[in-house]
């Protein structure tokens, strides 16, 4: 069965082309307040920062991470 190849190399500069003809009417849009549930699928004008941050300490982004368990095979405190 024949690929279906649908994506064909660019140059970088033809890449940084497209990018900036693409974004470019963006240049032209004045940020505007609008309630949380307006703003689904809209972009952010600058950056949020939250007032507190939850939790309090550094933590992992994930409770675990998957392994293969033979790779863990004699793992322990010396030698995780």
């Amino acid at each position: 069965m024949p690929r279906n190849v649908y994506l064909k190399m660019k140059s970088l500069d033809e890449a940084r082309r497209i990018v900036r003809d693409r974004l470019a009417p963006l240049r032209y849009l004045s940020p505007e307040t609008v309630p949380v549930p307006e703003a689904v699928g809209r972009v952010l004008a600058a950056p949020v920062f939250a007032a507190l941050s939850a939790p309090s300490y550094h933590a992992a982004a994930m409770d675990g991470i998957a392994v293969k368990a033979e790779a863990t095979y004699g793992a322990g405190k010396p030698g995780p």
